[in-house]
């Protein structure tokens, strides 16, 4: 259990950075208590007889398809990822440095006219 939040929460940092680490954590939080939730109607409803069973053998199906599957997309992505952070600096840098090539705040940039060659058999001698 212990290694499942460690593992949650640095990924969630390292994907998203630390800007939207409360409100993704939250959420995320909040999903898997909702979903907690329906084992009571599942208990109520679902397991006739109290013979577990059934449903235990579910469930532990879909814990290792999910559990696989994950540890499969984390592996791939995760192989060539970089922090958010760097990411973030990465954008700023190409920002500004577009922002250089268009003469700086309050320029036209590329909205100036561009002068018309004019031909050499129009020009005046």
């Amino acid at each position: 259990r212990t290694f499942v939040f460690a593992t949650f929460f640095s990924l969630v940092a390292k994907e998203f950075g630390y800007s939207s680490f409360g409100v993704l954590s939250g959420l995320i939080l909040f999903v898997a208590g909702a979903a907690c939730l329906l084992q009571y109607p599942v208990r109520e409803y679902g397991v006739p007889n109290e013979n577990f069973d059934l449903i235990n053998t579910t469930q532990l199906g879909v814990v290792a398809i999910v559990g696989i599957a994950f540890s499969i997309y984390i592996t791939i992505h995760l192989r060539d990822s970089t922090p958010a952070a760097v990411k973030r600096k990465k954008v700023e840098l190409e920002k500004k440095e577009k922002e250089k090539k268009k003469g700086g705040y309050g320029s036209m940039g590329d909205l100036k006219r561009q002068k018309k060659a004019v031909p050499s058999s129009k020009r005046k001698s």
